[in-house]
């Protein structure tokens, strides 16, 4: 976790976003977020993305996890989504290596540049999680 910090950004006008700049010795490298965000329910959706020339270092992978952690322990959630394409196999490893298990696809739900993708639905739930109470956020 030394190897980024997170900046908090809470917007939209019921506070239902969430979002952090991922950096690397002060140098921004990506996104982490939160969206959709339903505190009565206690769900919400992540979104990340890491600049090409940082990828696969694992940056995406701690962000998730330190987001994850944020939103189960200081928001209360108990259920929250990550959705990505089906031919995204990135995205597919990060939700994977984050804890984050496979529900099934969503048919045609993402509009890429290419047309229509089926995306995948994998989504982690506190009581499949025992890595909760390990991660920290540096503001």
């Amino acid at each position: 976790m030394d190897r980024f910090t997170t900046r908090a950004v809470v917007g939209g006008e019921t506070g239902q976003l969430a979002n952090w700049a991922v950096t690397v010795d002060s140098i921004v490298v990506g996104r982490v977020g939160l969206k959709s965000i339903d505190l009565e329910q206690g769900i919400a959706e992540i979104t990340y993305w890491i600049l090409a020339e940082h990828r696969r270092r694992g940056y995406a992978k701690s962000a998730v996890e330190v987001a994850t952690c944020w939103a189960f322990n200081d928001l209360g959630l108990h259920r929250i989504e990550l959705t990505h394409s089906t031919q995204n196999l990135p995205s597919c490893r990060v939700a994977e290596a984050s804890g984050y298990l496979l529900e099934g696809p969503k048919r045609l739900a993402g509009l890429h540049a290419d047309g229509l993708h089926d995306m995948h639905l994998p989504r982690e739930s506190q009581r499949t999680s025992s890595r909760r109470t390990s991660a920290t956020v540096s503001w």
